[in-house]
């Protein structure tokens, strides 16, 4: 397969917002949203129905009337609009945003979940894909790069999938309740855990083809539980309780070490839901009888803010990247939403696009790049932040410093990119190391580089253009002929004026120096542009050129048309009577005017 990743740029996934925890912050509510008079958004453990991607992106999930109608906000939830309805639903749907932003939802269709893909934001959806995968409750979904997981409620099968509409299953035992499903976004490490009035873990490294148990000890008692994970300083999974057990937490490592944790009171079923992020952030909703109670802890939930109190029902919390800001939506007289300020801490960068071309020997082409960024909080005068380079694969298992800053006035990071990398995927992510805590991520497509053009003859905007002038594009490496044609077209019009084959004897190479003889002149006096197919040469390596798909690249206007000299030799010879020529008398010194008339300037040279 052809290598077409030319210079691509270094795009910061989750909207180039980077979050790092912190001390307390004063907290601030936004005004309350409406998102619909009537639905329902499932139960606070079992339900994932409200997802914020890296633009800032809100997405939400309610059933009603036998049907999941997916609503979006681009404005921090000021207001909601209805996206998409999956009619033919007894469930509410499960939302997932990946890395790289892409919007998963899972749907229960009979008792088999199927699920369907948004690259655009949720404005277009794949086709439904069956997962192999079967519960009574709403599905667990999480992924790792492209690789997507989805659990069902008992925790008795895995289903996953590296790409669109290819599914397998791993069986797990024994049956189980509440399951949560985990994995890390350093290395793929995939978490799997439930409850039966005991919390039992299991894990995988092999991307969720087998698994191996965790003995947690001491014991972790737990009923209509809710996990979360922390990767930021060493796996933490994070187990809360409700019901029979209205404020038991456990912290638990990946050796099964058990910390008990403090929760908020939250003694109805199903009432509780927890959240953490790869920056160190957990957030606590709990709900007591009507009064939602929602708080965060920066040292892994062993001390908590105050917390903050809504009245509603079934709430669904997440953390929004690019503001910092966590969105909660709950049930109160309709499905409401609010915003709410200052509950988490951290640092966000710009907007930043670095161009990472490789050469023919994976030499790096621009290494030095600097990365702004912006701090809200209060950091420890002296606190480091180091850029992180994942490998060519995403993980983060053995990641490259490129850049570090103890600057407290600092807003920019300069990095250096390494010398050399291999075409692939990578991320990077900025690192606190007082604490030890991560951001999110961002993508670094890393390609060979394509041709360029360095010079096109005639020059872009020329006049005066020869009418039999050949056309030549000059690369800044040595190229040869692929597939596709070039074409000449008006410029008022985009009527075709020739179509060239680039397999034709019409174009030859030299070397870099591609020229295009038209097989006619070019009609004169005319504004004329030309585009090349994005296949019609390649370098050595097969790496293509990138093509011309506009009018405005390669442009020109060709000379007028000159006079044509018609010359004529005229002889006393002429027979008496001829039709030819009879101009009366001829002197040898008769001058004789002549005229040239031609509507056909094909003719006219």
């Amino acid at each position: 397969m052809k290598k077409k990743l030319l210079r691509q740029a270094l795009n910061w996934s989750l909207g180039a917002c980077i979050i790092l925890s912190l001390a307390a912050l004063p907290k601030a509510v936004l005004s309350q949203t409406t998102i619909a008079a009537s639905g329902t958004i499932g139960a606070s453990n079992t339900s994932k129905t409200l997802q914020i991607n890296s633009e800032g992106h809100i997405f939400t999930a309610r059933l009603f009337s036998g049907s999941v109608i997916l609503s979006k906000s681009t404005n921090n939830g000021a207001t909601f609009a209805d996206i998409q309805t999956f009619t033919g639903q007894s469930l509410v749907a499960t939302l997932h945003i990946t890395r790289n932003n892409q919007l998963i939802v899972a749907l229960y269709n009979t008792g088999t979940a199927t699920v369907v893909r948004s690259t655009d934001n949720g404005v277009t959806f794949t086709a439904p894909e069956n997962t192999g995968v079967s519960s009574n409750n709403p599905f667990r979904v999480d992924s790792y790069l492209d690789r997507i997981y989805i659990l069902n409620n008992n925790a008795t099968t895995l289903g996953y999938s590296a790409s669109p509409g290819v599914w397998a299953t791993t069986a797990l035992s024994p049956s189980r309740s509440f399951s949560g499903l985990m994995v890390n976004q350093n290395d793929g490490t995939v978490y799997v855990f439930a409850d039966n009035g005991t919390v039992y873990g299991f894990k995988s490294t092999n991307g969720g083809v087998s698994f191996t148990s965790i003995a947690i000890s001491p014991s972790a008692s737990a009923q209509y539980s809710t996990y979360t994970l922390l990767s930021n300083d060493g796996d933490k999974i994070f187990a809360g309780s409700a019901g029979i057990y209205p404020t038991t937490g456990s912290q638990i490592d990946p050796s099964g070490a058990k910390v008990a944790i403090v929760l908020v009171n939250s003694p109805g079923a199903s009432t509780r839901q927890l959240i953490g992020d790869a920056y160190g952030n957990l957030v606590d909703a709990g709900n007591n009888g009507g009064t939602i109670s929602i708080r965060s802890s920066f040292d892994k939930g062993l001390t908590w803010g105050t917390a903050l109190t809504f009245t509603g029902t079934a709430q669904q919390i997440a953390i929004n990247t690019k503001t910092g800001d966590v969105g909660l939506m709950y049930i109160n007289s309709g499905v409401k939403y609010q915003n709410i300020t200052g509950l988490i801490q951290g640092v966000t960068i710009g907007a930043t696009a670095i161009q990472v071309c490789l050469d023919n020997a994976n030499n790096v082409q621009t290494r030095s790049q600097t990365i702004n960024f912006s701090k809200f909080g209060t950091f420890v005068s002296g606190s480091q932040f180091d850029v992180e380079l994942s490998d060519a694969a995403g993980s983060f298992a053995s990641p490259v410093i490129i850049g570090t800053t103890t600057d407290d006035a600092a807003t920019s990071i300069s990095v250096t990119l390494p010398a050399t990398l291999t075409p692939g995927n990578y991320f990077v992510r900025i690192k606190s190391t007082t604490p030890a805590l991560y951001s999110t991520y961002g993508n670094v497509q890393a390609g060979l580089c394509r041709p360029e053009v360095t010079t096109l003859s005639p020059l872009n905007n020329a006049t005066g253009v020869g009418r039999a002038d050949n056309l030549v594009i000059t690369f800044n490496k040595n190229v040869s002929k692929g597939t596709g044609k070039i074409y000449i077209k008006n410029t008022s019009d985009d009527t075709l004026v020739e179509e060239i084959d680039v397999t034709s004897n019409k174009v030859s190479i030299a070397a870099a120096v591609v020229t295009i003889d038209p097989a006619a002149n070019l009609p004169g006096n005319r504004d004329l542009y030309v585009t090349v197919d994005a296949t019609a040469f390649k370098d050595a390596l097969a790496v293509e050129y990138a093509g011309i798909a506009n009018k405005t690249t390669w442009k020109f206007q060709t000379s007028s048309l000159s006079p044509q000299a018609i010359t004529f030799a005229l002889t006393r010879n002429v027979a008496y009577g001829s039709s030819d020529f009879s101009p009366g008398a001829v002197s040898d010194n008769a001058g004789i005017p002549i005229t040239y008339i031609s509507s056909n300037t094909a003719v006219a040279t």
